[in-house]
């Protein structure tokens, strides 16, 4: 009788840490969504929603860490692995991209400024 009781609590807890785990990966997937759909004209929109799903997520993360064995969760963390690869690729993609268009930038100023310089130099 015991026992029985006991695999129901037992299952009753594993399918809640199931639908948090697929509530978590959800939210991941919208936050890849959101960075893959990031442009210069939508960046700092796009950034605030990414940003507010990624603290949904770490509050999430904190609750279940305060309501399950962390033992019950770690057989859930290579479900995740691919998924956060592939945010930390898209950020790191963003970072390169705008240092490469910053650097760009700064060398055609100094273009600018050097025939800036060339012309008063002229006169």
């Amino acid at each position: 009788m015991y026992s029985v009781i006991i695999r129901r609590e037992v299952f009753s807890k594993m399918n809640a840490i199931n639908q948090h785990i697929a509530a978590i990966k959800q939210q991941l997937n919208q936050v890849l969504f959101g960075l893959n759909g990031i442009n210069d004209y939508n960046f700092d929109e796009k950034m605030e929603l990414v940003n507010q799903r990624l603290l949904s997520i770490k509050h999430k993360r904190e609750e279940m860490l305060k309501n399950y064995d962390k033992s019950d969760l770690q057989q859930f963390n290579s479900e995740f692995e691919n998924i956060i690869k592939e945010i930390n690729n898209k950020f790191d993609n963003m970072i390169k991209e705008r240092t490469e268009l910053k650097n760009k930038f700064g060398e055609e100023l100094k273009v600018k400024q050097n025939e800036k310089k060339l012309v008063n130099y002229k006169r």
